[in-house]
């Protein structure tokens, strides 16, 4: 009976573009929008650049300018865009926007001049001279005192300053914090599988489905065909979502900072946790489908906007009041899959998220079964 009903639950749940289109498609469109409202806003408002700022000086050579000219040739540790020009220039160029400051070169005082706003390229930029300015003090002291020492100290101050301005990647991951948006969207992907998981056990019940009734009146055994309709459900479903889940990485273009296979591995135990709480509510007692069905729906979105889909500081918001529920929000537990991932590899948090969604899935499963297993009818 099970291969019997896999066979068919396979063919029913291929011709049901209803759930084809919430589960496949939806998210796909939804990927699509996300990308669109957030493309670039990492690039232009988080992620470093170059700083651009204008350099005036009086002469055609000073300390100054070789330094930011040697810093230039290493793309590793180029901090800014440079415009060497005058003052007027310089000026109207700050008025413009076209550059976060001005720098006027002076031998051991120089200056910095902003628009009087305060920000990270502006602190960049002060720090930066202040480092030039206490070199400079050190090689001016040096020069008086013993002339000698000072390749030695150009030598050590060069090897330092280059340490401090390489810049170094500890982890692969993609550090754009939108990038949640789309491990929140495969984890309302996978919830919304949990309408599969009511459709097999309502479509089994005497009391909700014509279908229901043979199949209490047939002499087989009506758990082996259950489980046989949830098996070809998860194959379906999951498959589905690797699919939106491909169509985001490869054709939208989104990093998730980790291989594929992980990312398969993931929407698998969230489309099984899916799918096994549409079992556990489809068995609820005497509630009619659209009861149901608005329950899970209601879940779904809940389970989602406290991961972070509509908001995306809920999840630290909650941290720091009522931590316990990110640990056992499923779509919390698959979109920190994802990050965890990404960041750290495997450890003990990613073992933790795979055993909460296993856990889920148990409890959903033998909750399912207890209330279903003892249903009788007095007629059919």
């Amino acid at each position: 009976m099970f291969l019997h009903s896999f066979k068919y639950s396979f063919k029913d749940f291929i011709r049901n573009r209803i759930l084809l289109f919430w589960i496949i498609m939806f998210p796909m469109i939804l990927g699509v929008m996300f990308n669109f409202a957030f493309s670039g806003i990492y690039d232009s408002s988080t992620k470093f650049s170059e700083i651009p700022a204008a350099v005036v000086s009086e002469g055609d050579f000073s300390i100054l300018k070789s330094l930011l000219k040697e810093m230039d040739k290493n793309e590793d540790t180029r901090l800014f865009k440079i415009t060497y020009t005058d003052e007027e220039t310089a000026l109207k160029m700050l008025e413009d926007g076209e550059i976060d400051g001005i720098i006027y070169d002076d031998i051991f005082e120089p200056s910095l001049s902003v628009r009087g706003e305060s920000g990270i390229t502006v602190s960049i930029i002060k720090s930066f001279l202040d480092r030039y300015k206490s070199a400079a003090a050190v090689i001016g002291e040096t020069a008086m005192k013993n002339p000698k020492k000072i390749p030695d100290i150009l030598e050590a101050m060069s090897s330092e300053t280059g340490e401090c301005l390489t810049l170094k990647n500890y982890t692969d991951a993609n550090m754009n914090p939108y990038v949640t948006y789309f491990y929140n969207l495969l984890g309302m992907a996978c919830m919304y599988v949990s309408m599969v998981g009511m459709y097999t056990v309502i479509r089994n019940q005497a009391n909700l489905s014509p279908q229901g009734m043979r199949i209490n009146a047939a002499p087989g055994g009506k758990f082996s065909m259950i489980l046989g309709s949830l098996a070809a459900g998860q194959l379906i479903f999951f498959v589905g979502i690797v699919f939106a889940a491909a169509f985001l990485r490869f054709v939208l273009g989104i990093d998730f900072g980790i291989s594929f296979g992980w990312v398969a591995l993931i929407c698998f135990f969230g489309a099984a946790v899916g799918l096994t709480m549409g079992f556990f509510v489809g068995s609820i007692g005497r509630m009619n489908e659209n009861a149901k069905r608005g329950l899970l729906l209601g879940a779904s979105m809940l389970f989602s906007f406290l991961s972070g889909l509509m908001v995306g500081d809920m999840p630290m918001l909650i941290e720091e009041s009522f931590p316990l529920l990110n640990r056992i929000n499923p779509v919390r537990l698959i979109c920190d899959s994802f990050y965890v991932m990404s960041s750290y590899g495997f450890n003990d948090r990613m073992a933790y998220n795979f055993i909460a969604l296993a856990v889920w899935v148990v409890f959903f499963v033998a909750g399912g079964i207890l209330m279903s297993r003892r249903r009788k009818y007095k007629s059919l």
